[in-house]
């Protein structure tokens, strides 16, 4: 039913250090490192912002991301809290929002009901949480050309 994993999400304490050792330890890399504020995003049913350290790195077919929050984020803090950091989530790049739209859908309709979500003109994703069942956090990752 969806297509294949080419995302990894980690969440870190810091995802400069990380991003360091991934590299000169395993070879991971170069990682591209930005500061993201976002806002409009939906977690639990209510909005939410925060500001986050995001470090980027191809490693062949799978893309590793890096997650470091500065502000805000209490998704990723409360998982901080819980785990220590670690894997967070496998994510599932989408080509166009008709497919995005009806899995999403399609998920939902099965009780996988997204936790933390946005939608923009170009651009969607959705963390879908199957810890319920002892699961990863899974992300439908849609990504036009500008949001």
């Amino acid at each position: 039913m969806l297509p294949p994993i080419r995302h990894v999400g980690i969440v870190v304490n810091d995802a400069e250090k990380t991003a360091g050792y991934y590299s000169s330890v395993f070879g991971i890399g170069p990682f591209n490192i930005q500061e993201f504020e976002y806002r409009n995003v939906i977690f639990q049913g209510k909005p939410t912002t925060g500001k986050l350290k995001i470090a980027m790195a191809q490693m062949g077919p799978i893309e590793i991301e890096l997650i470091q929050v500065l502000k805000g984020g209490e998704y990723y803090t409360e998982f901080l809290r819980q785990k220590g950091g670690g894997l967070h989530h496998l994510g599932i790049y989408i080509d166009d929002f008709d497919t995005y739209d009806k899995l999403l859908k399609g998920l939902t309709d099965k009780g996988v009901e997204p936790v933390l979500n946005h939608r923009g003109r170009r651009s969607a994703f959705a963390y879908l949480d199957t810890q319920a069942v002892d699961g990863v956090i899974l992300e439908l990752f849609h990504m036009g050309k500008s949001d």
